[in-house]
């Protein structure tokens, strides 16, 4: 069977909240890289439409991709049963709010609320990607 059968079947096998996320992270991921890194869409960032060349000028292309990458190299690594691949999704509530330490326009108030906000998430996961009884279960045959 192929890597993508695989993951796709042991979707299956996950806790019915793990299975919605994983499969949304499956697809965003990995379509979101590819709308960061090539110029397939227009940008929209602080209600004003931005050029590609701008996006990644100012620091936001970069750490749109990392974030998109993150999610998808941490979901498809859930599917595939590799247990490393967790912390790739405990990283990306993190990673993604990187962005407010590089927009200078971002005010110091929002700054603070979207870090607690990536560390809260951060926690959340790793609760419910290390310890909660249907991970484990899920991770335990078969997992890397």
């Amino acid at each position: 069977m192929g890597f993508f059968q695989s993951c796709w079947s042991n979707l299956r096998q996950m806790p019915w909240y793990a299975r919605q996320s994983c499969t949304a992270g499956m697809l965003v991921g990995p379509l979101m890289s590819l709308f960061v890194l090539f110029p397939i869409l227009p940008w929209r960032v602080a209600g004003r439409f931005v050029s590609h060349a701008e996006l990644w000028s100012s620091g936001l292309g970069p750490i749109a991709f990392s974030s998109a990458l993150v999610l998808g190299i941490g979901c498809w690594g859930v599917a595939a049963k590799n247990s490393k691949a967790r912390w790739f999704l405990v990283l990306w509530p993190v990673v993604q709010n990187l962005a407010f330490l590089v927009v200078p326009e971002a005010p110091r108030a929002t700054l603070t609320i979207n870090l607690f906000i990536g560390l809260t998430g951060a926690i959340v996961l790793y609760i419910c990607l290390f310890h909660a009884s249907g991970a484990r279960r899920y991770f335990a045959d078969g997992g890397a």
